[in-house]
């Protein structure tokens, strides 16, 4: 979709500035060198903050589906209703977040899953009394739930971590600013300059869709965590 998106910008910039006169005021190349510069530096600023938190966003939620998977592994040792009952909270909890189409769904509405996870330890586990395995599998499970505790909150703090509306608008008024000058460089070389101009147009506004989509963490095809999700299902389900 992006692709076709852009060719279309630079088809619709090339036609505008071959057809279009447009007759500089001012001096064009003080105005397009300042509002490069500046560009460039809050444009790369940004990108490359939403680039590293989009990354640590995806390390917490490959820690949070581990860590469940390592829980579900563990419950297997213990009263083997609760360990039906706890696949049954996991599996609900992905399939929402699969359904939703959203990775930070739970830290928008709430949540259950970890309180339901942390009842089903206060009805007897062990059936009375447990062996060495279980209580080696019972440290583990609590073990798991703080791992799961702490990537939470870490997910919860880069999830609020968005580019704010103030630098929203200095970075399209920048833009504007490029696109509005480059309007104004005369076409001395005839349709390659317009060519040029049309790249160029079409560039800035690229950068603009790619901040966008990395502040959204779209920035790669299909949901955030989709497939690691996808994963513990399986594990549940018995097909790893």
């Amino acid at each position: 979709m992006l692709p076709i998106f852009v060719i279309l910008i630079f088809a619709c910039l090339l036609v505008a500035y071959f057809f279009l006169s447009f007759e500089s005021l001012v001096t064009t190349n003080i105005i397009l060198t300042v509002s490069t510069f500046l560009f460039a530096i809050f444009a790369g600023f940004f990108i490359a903050r939403q680039g590293s938190r989009y990354t640590q966003i995806r390390q917490e939620i490959a820690n949070f589906d581990g860590e469940m998977s390592a829980l579900y592994r563990a419950f297997r040792h213990l009263n083997p209703e609760i360990h039906k009952k706890l696949a049954s909270i996991i599996e609900k909890h992905y399939k929402t977040l699969l359904k939703k189409k959203s990775w930070d769904h739970y830290f928008t509405h709430k949540s259950t899953t970890l309180s339901e996870i942390h009842e089903l330890l206060f009805k007897d586990p062990c059936k009375k009394s447990c062996d060495i395995v279980q209580n080696w599998a019972l440290r583990s499970i609590f073990n798991s739930l703080e791992q799961i505790q702490i990537s939470r909150k870490q997910m919860i703090n880069l999830h609020l971590e968005r580019i704010p509306k103030f630098e929203w608008i200095l970075i399209i008024v920048l833009g504007m600013i490029l696109l509005i000058t480059i309007s104004f460089v005369p076409a001395t070389h005839g349709f390659l300059t317009v060519l040029l101009k049309a790249a160029f147009g079409t560039s800035v506004i690229v950068v603009l869709i790619l901040l966008y989509q990395f502040d959204k963490l779209r920035f790669f095809e299909g949901q955030i965590g989709e497939k690691s999700a996808r994963d513990v299902l399986d594990i549940i389900k018995g097909k790893k």
